[in-house]
């Protein structure tokens, strides 16, 4: 089996029920986990290429849903760069100049004091216009 398939079947099998992911198991001992906004994005970028999969749009969904009341720099951001990349998911292309303007917020409210959450909000500020921030 390819690596990529492999790989991408690991991924849609993590996925947590209703869709997005966590840092583990989407069900463990039978109970459903509660998926994260960084997670998910993340998840999402990785297949990205991969629309037709069961669960990828139900996962963009709950990332739109979620990332309006996220209160968090780190994961706003990378939520952000997770929605940046299905820009052509209508939900995700309208949520874009408002979450980036949330982000702009909390940084001017309370500057990243590390430099990983200060790196993914300068990225995540350069993908809302557009640009693969991914791509060499």
């Amino acid at each position: 089996m390819d690596r990529v398939v492999l790989g991408t079947s690991m991924l849609l099998d993590r996925m947590c029920p209703g869709g997005g992911w966590n840092a583990g198991n989407g069900v463990a001992f039978g109970v459903p986990c509660a998926p994260y906004v960084d997670a998910t994005a993340i998840a999402l970028l990785a297949l990205r290429g991969h629309e037709p999969e069961p669960g990828i749009r139900d996962s963009l969904t709950w990332l739109v849903n979620h990332l309006v009341s996220c209160p968090s720099p780190y994961s706003l951001a990378w939520g952000i760069l997770g929605l940046a990349a299905y820009q052509r998911y209508d939900a995700a292309h309208d949520l874009l100049d408002h979450a980036a303007a949330n982000l702009a917020s909390l940084i001017e409210k309370n500057w990243p004091a590390d430099v990983c959450t200060l790196a993914v909000c300068a990225l995540a500020l350069d993908a809302v216009d557009g640009e693969n921030v991914f791509e060499v």
